[in-house]
């Protein structure tokens, strides 16, 4: 197997809480400049929270590349395009390619469904499914994928909710998901 791990792996329990609270401090405060100018942009942003991270960095809940950033427009017009973009960090000494880590993006009501099939054919059709390989180093600096996407016109306005998956795929067998999340957008 080459030396980029192409499997998930549960993140290392053995770090202190201690050092869990430090680097969580470290992973926010890096997360400000993406903040920041997500906000230029006028994109909604939402960083994992700090209780959560700490739970992360210490594998008690998630496998390992992460979350820890979403960016998106809360407010957009049928049949513009917008970007949405999610931001990773990678607490294994490996660099994951971008060519076996990805986020694909879809809309729909998935974000309540809690089994993967169904989450996948939850995808509302009317918009388009976007994928993107992400390069994950270890540690810092957070990685980020920025997706662009044309809404489609020809729906009602109204809320909908757009969903992450983050996975690795594997060229020979089923990939393995790492984590999912959603934002929002209502559309005008």
């Amino acid at each position: 197997m080459p030396s980029n791990r192409r499997t998930a792996r549960k993140t290392s329990a053995k770090v202190s809480r201690a050092a869990a609270e430090r680097l969580a401090d470290r992973i926010l405060a890096e997360l400000q400049h993406f903040a920041k100018d997500a906000q230029s942009r006028n994109q909604e942003i939402a960083l994992l929270p700090k209780a959560a991270l700490i739970q992360k960095i210490r594998g008690q809940t998630s496998h390992s590349p992460f979350i820890v950033l979403l960016s998106w427009f809360a407010l957009a017009a049928r049949g513009s395009s917008i970007s949405a973009s999610v931001g990773i960090y990678n607490p294994d000494p490996v660099t994951y390619l971008a060519s076996d880590l990805f986020a694909h993006a879809f809309w729909g009501p998935a974000n309540v469904v809690t089994d993967l099939d169904t989450f996948l054919l939850s995808a509302d059709p009317a918009f388009p499914r976007v994928g993107i390989g992400i390069q994950v180093a270890p540690g810092f600096p957070i990685s980020l994928g920025t997706i662009n996407i044309t809404l489609p016109a020809a729906v009602a306005a109204g809320t909908y909710v757009m969903n992450w998956l983050l996975f690795f795929r594997n060229a020979f067998g089923v990939g393995t998901p790492l984590e999912r999340a959603g934002v929002y957008t209502v559309l005008t």
